[in-house]
C-alpha cells in the first residue's frame, strides 16, 4: 500500500494536535497551582478519603511558637496543684517564658488538639534548691512578736510571701522562693494543645 506525502502530513498533524491537547492543562485544573492542586478546594491524601480541609493539622509545635494549651498539674499522690481546664487556655511562646523546663519539652511537637501526660521530675520542674537569693535571716529584736512564730508559718515582708524554715532564739530563716513548695516534687501534667498562631 502506498501513501502520498500530503497524506502522511495531515496523519502526523493530527498526531502532534492530540500530544499537545493531551498535555495541555485540563480547564478545571487551570489556575490550580503546582501538581493540580485547588487551594478552593481540600486535600486528600488517596483521593477517595482522609480529607484534610486545614492543614494545621499537621503542624507541630516548636520552639518560638505562640500556642495555647489547657493543662491539670497534679502531685504524684493524685492531688491537684493547678489546672486551667474550664478557664481560659494558657498562652505562651514556647522557649521564650518562664515555663518550667519540662513543661516546655513536652509541648514541642505537640499538633492542635492532641492529648498527652507527662511525668516531670524535680530537675526539670522547680529543683530540689531554693535559687540564690531568696533566703533571708532574720533576728529575733527585728520582728514583734518573734516567739509567736513557727516553723512553716507564713510570712510576709511587704512585698513577698515566705515561710519560717528554721528557728533559734536569736533569729529566723525565712524563705520567700514563691515556689518553695514545689521543690523536690515530680509533678504531672495532662496537656492539651489548643491552638498554634
Amino acid at each position: 500500500m502506498k501513501f502520498n506525502k500530503s497524506y502522511l502530513i495531515i496523519v502526523a498533524s493530527i498526531v502532534v494536535l492530540g500530544l499537545f491537547l493531551g498535555c495541555a492543562e485540563h480547564p478545571a485544573q487551570q489556575g490550580s497551582g503546582l501538581m493540580g492542586l485547588d487551594a478552593n478546594k481540600p486535600l486528600s491524601s488517596d483521593g477517595n478519603s482522609n480529607v484534610y480541609n486545614n492543614l494545621t493539622q499537621f503542624q507541630t509545635v516548636k520552639v518560638g511558637d505562640k500556642i495555647e494549651v489547657n493543662y491539670t498539674g497534679r502531685f504524684t499522690d493524685g492531688s491537684i496543684f493547678d489546672s486551667s481546664v474550664g478557664k481560659t487556655p494558657l498562652a505562651v511562646t514556647v522557649g521564650t517564658t518562664s515555663l518550667i523546663k519540662g513543661f516546655t519539652n513536652a509541648l514541642i511537637g505537640m499538633k492542635v488538639g492532641e492529648t498527652k501526660t507527662v511525668t516531670i521530675l524535680p530537675e526539670d520542674a522547680y529543683g530540689t534548691v531554693t535559687p540564690s537569693g531568696f533566703i533571708m535571716t532574720v533576728d529575733a529584736n527585728q520582728v514583734k512578736d518573734f516567739n509567736l512564730f513557727t516553723v512553716g508559718a507564713s510570712v510576709s515582708n511587704g512585698t513577698s510571701n515566705g515561710v519560717v524554715t528554721s528557728k533559734t532564739d536569736k533569729n529566723m530563716t525565712v524563705n520567700f522562693y514563691p515556689y518553695y513548695n514545689m521543690l523536690g516534687k515530680t509533678l504531672i501534667f495532662e496537656l492539651t494543645l489548643v491552638s498554634i498562631k
